[in-house]
């Protein structure tokens, strides 16, 4: 799907207010556009990739509340998977 190399990976946490947490800006690709939580360069070698980051919630996000946050990890504008999480 992809040719060996750097990549960027953007991950991106969306709260149970629907608000992108820890918002480190966006980025811009053709008409869409992506507000993210972090962005990782990777070195990608046609195999699969173990990553594991740390994203730290702003101070006004704290403490996190309870509910559904969903994880997004994109490389430019493609999504490349997505999970969720439920606090109680």
């Amino acid at each position: 799907l992809t040719e060996q190399g750097e990549k960027e990976i953007y991950i991106q946490i969306v709260n149970p207010q629907n608000n992108v947490m820890s918002d480190k800006g966006a980025i811009t690709f053709g008409n869409s556009s992506l507000i993210y939580s972090l962005k990782k360069i990777v070195t990608y070698n046609n195999k699969v990739i173990d990553l594991c980051v740390d994203v730290e919630a702003d101070t006004d996000e704290k403490p996190l509340t309870k509910g559904t946050y969903f994880i997004n990890v994109f490389n430019k504008e493609r999504k490349l998977g997505s999970t969720q999480v439920e606090l109680n």
